[in-house]
């Protein structure tokens, strides 16, 4: 049958014992929270946002009300457009990160380039283009219940 070699490594352990006592079992782990998912239409949106904005900068610079504006407003304007695109953008990365803050800032922005708009462009309803993306962000944020996922 069985050698008496093969029978005395059965009753061998497998592996050594280590030299101290084992350590107590830990706490379970806490529950992880179920993973942020972006979804097509939200991320879509933030894209079109960061585009819009430098859409939005070109506009403010190409199409104003004086066309002869002197050397002393022209910066004036580029600086606006140029801050109210990078605020555009900046918002858009936060969001894309999750951050209320920006979602927050959006809003900001948005509201301050239709003032500055108002201002700036020869029709007061160009200055309001900027409610579609703000508008098309709550809807999705809402409709697809993300909103309370921002922190």
């Amino acid at each position: 049958m069985g050698s008496s070699k093969s029978r005395g490594r059965k009753k061998q352990r497998t592996h050594k014992s280590s030299s101290g006592p084992t350590p107590p079992r830990s706490a379970p782990l806490p529950a992880q929270p179920a993973p942020k998912v972006r979804g097509g239409w939200l991320t879509a949106m933030l894209i079109f946002i960061a585009v819009y904005a430098v859409f939005t900068a070109v506009l403010l610079i190409i199409w104003h009300r004086d066309p002869g504006l002197s050397g002393v407003q022209m910066p004036i304007l580029w600086a606006a457009a140029v801050i109210t695109a990078l605020l555009e953008i900046g918002s858009a990365v936060a969001m894309w990160f999750w951050k209320k803050w920006g979602l927050y800032l959006f809003v900001a922005t948005t509201l301050a380039a239709i003032g500055f708009g108002l201002v700036v462009y020869p029709s007061p309803l160009v200055a309001f283009h900027g409610i579609i993306p703000l508008g098309l962000l709550g809807m999705i944020l809402t409709n697809q219940k993300k909103l309370p996922l921002f922190k």
